[in-house]
């Protein structure tokens, strides 16, 4: 989760208190090609950080389905 720290220190401070509870709660997760993070009508439970790759976001209205936009992809440094 290092990347993460990194990108949310450029926004601001964290304690240490705050960085071990971040590193101690975040679980990386790979997703393959047609995965889903979220689905529609679910509630979501847990928030992400692309590190790697592409997440596409869409929303279905009517009976369209519409891309929003690709988010923001950070890679890592290694």
């Amino acid at each position: 989760m290092e990347e993460f720290i990194e990108y949310a220190l450029q926004f601001g401070h964290l304690n240490q208190q705050q960085i071990d509870l971040i590193s101690a709660q975040a679980k990386p997760l790979e997703l393959k090609k047609d995965d889903y993070f979220s689905e529609a009508g679910k509630i979501p439970r847990q928030v992400g950080f692309v590190v790697e790759g592409v997440i596409r976001g869409c929303s279905s209205i009517g009976y369209r389905l519409l891309t929003l936009h690709p988010t923001l992809v950070l890679r890592s440094s290694r």
